[in-house]
């Protein structure tokens, strides 16, 4: 979600571009767990591949401001940020609601009005860069 929003508001990117890059990461993600988990299972330091894998993530995300102009780069670090914090909250939300047993049919839901929310977001968004 803070990359899509980041990439249509701050930078004014089409669907087009928005779905490559999602694409891409999506599929990364995918391979990068493939390849953790096998290495997991072999007997890796499970502490030093999650490490790896945050403090990977860690170092790339300075890259997303350079590709902002100059005078939106606080902005872009800011809506980044402020979106990557909202991020947890419907996690933890879905959580509370399975561990206080109110089942997954409550959890879906949920799940569902937090995805149309989102999309209403996006759709309500002028796809203008901010500033």
């Amino acid at each position: 979600m803070a990359l899509l929003l980041f990439l249509t508001v701050t930078l004014g990117a089409g669907p087009a571009i928005v779905g490559l890059v999602e694409g891409v990461a999506e599929a990364t993600a995918s391979l990068l767990k493939l390849i953790s988990g096998r290495l997991a299972d072999r007997g890796w330091n499970h502490k030093g591949l999650v490490l790896g894998g945050y403090s990977t993530s860690n170092l790339a995300r300075p890259l997303i401001g350079d590709f902002s102009q100059a005078s939106q780069r606080g902005t872009a670090f800011g809506l980044y940020h402020m979106t990557t914090g909202l991020a947890a909250l419907p996690g933890a939300l879905l959580f509370g609601i399975l561990w206080q047993g109110l089942g997954a049919a409550t959890a879906f839901v949920v799940a569902a009005a937090i995805a149309a929310a989102s999309a209403l977001v996006l759709l309500g968004s002028s796809g203008k860069p901010v500033g």
